[in-house]
């Protein structure tokens, strides 16, 4: 289904309501945990693909619909930085190396 068919499934009183939900509100507020699969502070795609559904009954095929929903309530996507948790803070790894060196 092309991108402009996508966008005509929410009317635009529906995209003004639902840009003024996501601007003044977290997720955690709106939707209950046990709808979320992530439980950050933030709106994820897959918080917004809820949402619309719960609010409008409307389910879009393509995930980069809801990414231009995101664009057209006035967010950006962020992409997640990667981080292991597994791996030492920089400043216990330099005193490592710092060790390794000495010996």
């Amino acid at each position: 289904m092309a991108n402009g068919q996508n966008a005509n499934k929410l009317t635009g009183e529906q995209r003004a309501n639902l840009r003024e939900r996501l601007q003044q509100d977290r997720p955690e507020q709106l939707l209950p945990p046990t709808w979320r699969q992530s439980q950050g502070p933030f709106w994820t795609g897959s918080d917004l693909q809820i949402a619309v559904k719960n609010w409008s009954g409307v389910v879009y095929p393509a995930v980069g619909s809801y990414r231009n929903l995101f664009h057209r309530c006035g967010f950006s996507y962020q992409r997640a930085e990667r981080v292991y948790h597994s791996r030492p803070p920089e400043v216990e790894i330099a005193a490592f190396q710092a060790e390794l060196e000495k010996k």
